[in-house]
């Protein structure tokens, strides 16, 4: 109420009077004395800049007021902050406002004149999510076991995700194994919502995998034949071997990935003998059985690029040797 009041105050005190004055004046001397010539002028001057000054005494006033500057407040953070502006932006100015809003403190500066370049690296990550596919309710469900034709032991599992398109489209779905690993295989199976499936059994793509560095690869074009819808689902059947009497079962998100499980069984004289997780800040639900024979992992939060998990099973070593 006070504030009230002295804006009142101040209002009626200051430029509105004055403009009030000259207006009176300017009439005074028009009408009143009747004067003509450079005293008209200047009359019609005097209430020009009486009118003015009346004008923007009510400005002030209002500009100066709580209610104005709330709603002002509001306008503004409804333009800049809830997309009505943003969203409207291209990519590169997009980049730059994000630059500009995550911004290191002086204080971070101060202990580290570098670190403006780690928050450069998180907001081009950001940038990058609509170029890539999104995944979401990852799951995989694997048994190993021993297999008498090649004396070793393998794991029998099927992942499965529904994946939706970036803004260019699905991406190619990339599967191999390590380079010295001739024997495993994977088959691929696309689901498209209206009920049609694409199967690419390993037998048909099997000379395209591309030896790398340590890794046999290929990649699989989905793009035409899911163009026209809004997901898949994607589904891999995977028959991975290990070295005689132990395998190393692991995961890796290649994408960002909404929610993920992980069921793990053995049989025979098989078991769980370590297994990691490779994440950070989110939270995990890890269940392994007494016997170490069976291991479900869960996570219902946003998978980053790059988080991943480690399991290695083997017999007990003496009954290989």
């Amino acid at each position: 109420m006070k504030k009230i009041w002295h804006n009142f105050k101040n209002f009626f005190l200051n430029y509105f009077w004055m403009g009030i004055v000259l207006i009176l004046l300017s009439i005074i001397i028009t009408e009143a004395l009747k004067l003509n010539g450079y005293w008209e002028i200047l009359a019609k001057l005097i209430e020009t800049i009486g009118i003015a000054i009346f004008i923007a005494s009510l400005f002030s006033w209002t500009f100066e007021s709580v209610s104005f500057q709330n709603r002002m407040e509001k306008i503004v953070e409804k333009i800049v902050l809830k997309r009505t502006f943003l969203k409207n932006l291209t990519k590169d100015k997009k980049k730059e406002a994000l630059h500009s809003l995550l911004q290191p403190t002086e204080n971070e500066i101060e202990k580290y004149s570098n670190i403006g370049k780690f928050y450069d690296y998180f907001s081009g990550e950001v940038l990058e999510v609509s170029q890539k596919n999104i995944r979401s309710n990852y799951a995989i469900n694997a048994k190993v076991k021993y297999c008498d034709d090649n004396k070793v032991i393998y794991s029998d599992g099927t992942y499965s995700y529904r994946l939706y398109p970036s803004e260019n489209g699905y991406t190619p779905i990339t599967v191999g194994f390590l380079k010295e690993d001739e024997i495993s295989t994977v088959d691929v199976f696309i689901n498209l919502p209206n009920g049609e499936r694409k199967e690419y059994k390993y037998n048909e793509i099997e000379d395209k995998f591309e030896e790398k560095q340590d890794s046999r690869v290929t990649k699989i074009d989905i793009d035409e034949f899911c163009k026209d819808f809004d997901h898949v689902d994607v589904e891999l059947r995977v028959r991975e071997y290990g070295f005689n009497h132990w395998l190393n079962v692991f995961f890796k998100a290649e994408q960002a990935t909404d929610g993920f499980k992980f069921m793990l069984s053995c049989e025979d004289n098989i078991s769980i003998q370590t297994y990691n997780l490779f994440d950070v800040g989110h939270n995990y639900h890890i269940d392994l059985s007494e016997d170490k024979k069976e291991l479900h992992i869960s996570c219902y939060q946003w998978i980053n690029e790059g988080a991943g998990l480690s399991i290695i099973t083997s017999q007990p070593e003496v009954n290989n040797a």
